[in-house]
């Protein structure tokens, strides 16, 4: 009798790789298409909006929020878009600021690099045009607005 079970286990194995080897194989997924858009947004509540170490919300809470459309030509070079509104408390009773931004972003190598331009537009005050250039190391945020 245990002649006969071992015997029984030893073709079972057997058999069992030989009919693994005819089995058919799952076809692979297609990598997905490449999309060149992309679209970046959030929003925060602070406890104080400091601007180049000038508070713009006179040392109270303020809120943000901001959109920003990017299409990306190629994975070194990167167009973007933007709006961003923020909440202000100025002595001349402007409220909001309104930012409206665009530019280029485009990398070579180990360099990522931020051309972008801005109008800033405070409530009850003229528009400001301030246009930069920013080198941006990579694995952050390519955003350099919070650095100028």
């Amino acid at each position: 009798m245990k002649k006969l079970v071992l015997l029984a286990t030893a073709l079972a194995m057997a058999s069992g790789s030989a009919l693994a080897a005819d089995m058919p194989l799952k076809a692979e997924k297609a990598p997905a298409a490449f999309d060149p858009w992309d679209i970046a947004f959030g929003a925060a509540v602070m406890n104080d909006y400091v601007f180049r170490g000038v508070t713009q919300s006179n040392h109270r809470p303020s809120v943000t929020a901001y959109f920003e459309p990017r299409y990306n030509v190629n994975k070194d070079l990167q167009l973007y878009i933007g709006t961003s509104a923020e909440s202000i408390s100025f002595a001349n009773r402007a409220a909001a600021e309104v930012d409206v931004y665009g530019g280029i972003r485009p990398t070579f190598g180990a360099a990522a690099f931020d051309l972008a331009t801005r109008l800033r537009r405070l409530a009850g005050q003229a528009p400001v045009s301030q246009s930069y250039v920013a080198y941006v190391p990579n694995g952050t945020d390519a955003s350099a607005w919070d650095r100028l």
